[in-house]
């Protein structure tokens, strides 16, 4: 650190004790020295420009491309690959007390704080305006692209260097690195990537996006360009969908594009041709499930035939509930598979076809397998109770046994979840109801 410390190093003495500091951060001992001998302050400070000028040495491309890795490394914290510790924390959390429900809340809050530090120390030490320079001065040179959409990507992980990212930048970085290398993989899953990160919800003014920023910059159109374009590629399809996912969720421009550029189209294309990775079926069940809103339909009855656009959503609801089959075991999958499921049985067009392909069955099986999954429960009871409007569902739900399963729902997530409770009791009301009338055929089946 001593050693590349300062505006006077030269170039390859800069180069080289990048490349160290990104060596030696692979160990979690030696990452977590170099962050305490104030090594962030250090890497980014072989970015920093005064006065609107670039130091002698950030002229060099590889320079650049070094510092992004270093930086990269130096974003993960010990409490990245702690997962266990917080699963185990959360896997208490059953309800049955609300003083200890609240000591466990406490807890998972402390260690996402602790998984967040190095990235809040990287923006907080003007990292995220170097590279966003960097890769504005650099804007032909492919490495740089990729290690700034990656660290780019990594840090959007907290929400508050999200905010500062777009607000610097960043955004139209990332979609102007995908506009400039088409042909590179490897970019262009980075990128998307990047945007899913960016695009995720944060606690800011409406109008000050990032989902917005996308629009503006033509970044719905990027992302679907890349997925035409790399469709055999599991990591660009796998983070397209998900970019798709969480930029059509935040801003209704997006929708708009996605609906006039065929966007559903590609989805369900990835989906078909990758039935086998999960996750490219639970980001694609996510960007689905966003054709139903009553929003979405007036878009869709604009840019789209009638006829054409009840094709493509049923051939939706098919590819969902097969993904829920393929995957059962994926809480991803079944938890957006779920939402998708019950924001469309929400149109009463929807939900005779859901239960003749299976919905019923795939909903119920989901709660059961992921019984302590409090997402899962929420969105599942959803789509039984937009289901059990018909009476088909109603008696499915009952011969399957949905009355048990969602009593067993209600009772495991009465404090963890608010929402449970009411959308389980409506279904169950809907589903005794068919039972009292059908008493004599129930009971002698």
């Amino acid at each position: 650190l001593a050693a590349i410390r300062g505006p006077d190093v030269s170039e390859g003495v800069q180069e080289a004790g990048f490349a160290a500091v990104t060596s030696l951060a692979s160990n979690e001992r030696i990452r977590a020295q170099i962050v305490a001998e104030d090594g962030i302050a250090v890497v980014v400070g072989g970015m920093r420009w005064r006065g609107g000028e670039m130091r002698r040495h950030q002229q060099s491309a590889r320079a650049q491309q070094r510092v992004c890795e270093a930086l990269l490394k130096l974003a993960v914290t010990v409490a990245d690959n702690n997962a266990a510790r917080m699963q185990a924390v959360c896997a208490q959390m059953d309800g049955k007390s609300l003083e200890r429900m609240h000591a466990l809340q406490v807890e998972l809050q402390a260690l996402a704080d602790e998984k967040d530090c190095n990235r809040m120390r990287i923006g907080a030490e003007d990292g995220i305006a170097a590279v966003v320079f960097a890769m504005r001065k650099h804007a032909d040179a492919l490495a740089v692209q990729k290690a700034g959409c990656l660290l780019l990507r990594d840090l959007a992980i907290n929400f508050g260097n999200r905010k500062k990212i777009g607000r610097e930048g960043g955004v139209d970085a990332v979609i102007a690195a995908m506009l400039q290398h088409t042909d590179s993989e490897r970019l262009q899953a980075a990128a998307c990537a990047a945007l899913r990160e960016l695009a995720m919800h944060c606690p800011c003014d409406a109008t000050d996006k990032n989902s917005r920023r996308i629009a503006r910059a033509g970044g719905v159109e990027a992302v679907l360009a890349a997925m035409h374009r790399h469709r055999a590629a599991v990591v660009v399809q796998e983070a397209a969908c998900g970019a798709l996912w969480r930029a059509m969720a935040e801003c209704d421009a997006n929708v708009v594009t996605a609906y006039t550029e065929r966007g559903l189209d590609e989805v369900l294309r990835a989906m078909s041709a990758h039935v086998g990775f999960a996750g490219i079926q639970g980001a694609g069940c996510g960007a689905l499930r966003l054709s139903a809103s009553a929003f979405q339909t007036r878009v869709r009855q604009k840019v789209v035939k009638a006829t054409e656009a009840a094709q493509t959503e049923q051939r939706a609801v098919e590819t969902v509930i097969r993904a829920m089959r393929a995957h059962e075991d994926s809480p991803l999958v079944q938890e957006t598979a779920c939402m998708a499921l019950m924001d469309w049985a929400a149109d009463p067009s929807y939900r005779r076809a859901i239960g003749a392909r299976g919905g019923v069955e795939a909903v119920l099986s989901a709660l059961r397998l992921h019984e302590a999954s409090v997402e899962i429960a929420e969105q599942a009871c959803g789509a039984l109770f937009n289901l059990a409007f018909v009476t088909e569902n109603c008696e499915k739900i009952h011969n399957e046994g949905g009355v048990a399963v969602a009593g067993a729902a209600k009772r495991r997530h009465f404090l963890t979840c608010l929402d449970v409770i009411p959308r389980a009791e409506a279904m169950l009301v809907k589903v005794r109801a068919w039972e009292r009338a059908n008493a004599g055929d129930t009971s002698s089946s």
